[in-house]
């Protein structure tokens, strides 16, 4: 033991050493010698790794990068939920505790892309696979969910007349699309399968600054107070940043499904 003693204080990388030791030399292992069994337990584990990396390469491969696709497609439900709330707060007020539900919701599913990403990296470094790097899809995911936090801010009460009933329509038209398209996206992410087309949603959104158009060249934003003018145009900018996201979400996704 005093030689191990000696190996652990020179490199303490190897401070497990004396534990395996002791338990080579305690272990009843009939009768084999403690170098006979320290050889029987060698042969063991090399044996145990070799299993497990078989499984790990043939039965269980890419594990992570499916949990990761399951944990996404699950964030997009309560995301597509709470899109569709807020918006209907252009016209009508929306109870803040319904908002802050879906919010903790959202959050707590994202952690466990957080989690499910962290395996998947692991996965790659260890050479298990050559899926994307799970990194991205989690950055828009968090993009997509500061959207929505950022809509839920300027639709705190609901848009002054005339305005909301110029704007209800194309943003009812906006949230149908884009209800919609997280729906297919999500399937697209539980089944691997093609990912949808953002054409009908960014549609939808050009639509929406139509109707921002018009009601600035008919002059009704001139005579509002600086803060309600201020949420009319932050909710037309967090739409924009959410089809942005969404664009980039699509690419992440389509890569992930590429390899799963």
């Amino acid at each position: 033991m005093l030689p191990l003693a000696a190996l652990v204080a020179w490199w303490p990388s190897y401070r497990v050493a004396p534990v395996t030791a002791i338990i080579v030399l305690l272990v009843p292992h009939g009768d084999a010698g403690p170098v006979q069994a320290a050889i029987e337990r060698l042969i063991e584990i090399t044996l145990g790794c070799a299993v497990a990396l078989g499984v790990a390469l043939a039965i269980t491969p890419l594990r992570a990068h499916r949990l990761l696709s399951a944990a996404a497609a699950d964030a997009l439900t309560p995301m597509r939920e709470q899109l569709l709330l807020l918006l209907a707060g252009i016209t009508e007020p929306v109870h803040p505790a319904a908002v802050l539900a879906l919010h903790d919701r959202i959050r707590s599913v994202i952690d466990r892309c957080v989690a499910a990403a962290g395996d998947a990296v692991r996965e790659r470094t260890s050479y298990l696979t050559d899926a994307p790097d799970p990194d991205p899809l989690v950055r828009s995911l968090r993009r997509i969910s500061h959207d929505l936090i950022m809509l839920a801010r300027a639709l705190q009460k609901p848009l002054p007349e005339p305005l909301s009933g110029r704007l209800a329509s194309p943003g009812k038209r906006f949230g149908d699309a884009a209800g919609e398209f997280l729906t297919e996206l999500g399937d697209a992410l539980k089944r691997n399968g093609p990912v949808p087309t953002l054409v009908p949603l960014q549609r939808a959104l050009s639509e929406y600054d139509d109707a921002i158009s018009e009601l600035r060249r008919d002059r009704l934003i001139v005579p509002l107070k600086a803060e309600d003018a201020e949420r009319v145009f932050g909710t037309a900018f967090a739409l924009q940043q959410l089809v942005r996201n969404l664009a980039d979400l699509t690419e992440r996704v389509g890569e992930l499904a590429a390899h799963c």
